[in-house]
């Protein structure tokens, strides 16, 4: 998840009943960054958020976003039908 969604849902916030610290190398900068962030409660203590907690569809439409899929169509933009 990154930042801005984080951030955009708020209010949908939990806490973590059991955090961690596990270090995780696969994340971008940007991931690792917010990670450091939640671990270290620089945005409250035991930040969650679920994705079933975000915004409907908000998941789906940030694959298509990333795919280059065009969701009114199902399909890549441009691609000849």
């Amino acid at each position: 998840m990154d930042r801005a969604t984080l951030l955009e849902h708020r209010e949908r916030w939990g806490r973590e009943p059991t955090p961690t610290r596990a270090r995780l190398a696969h994340l971008t900068g940007a991931e690792g960054a917010l990670y450091d962030d939640l671990v270290e409660d620089v945005l409250g203590p035991a930040v969650r958020l679920e994705q079933k907690n975000a915004s409907p569809g908000l998941g789906q439409a940030l694959h298509w976003l990333r795919s280059g899929t065009d969701a009114r169509r199902g399909g890549m933009e441009g691609r000849a039908e």
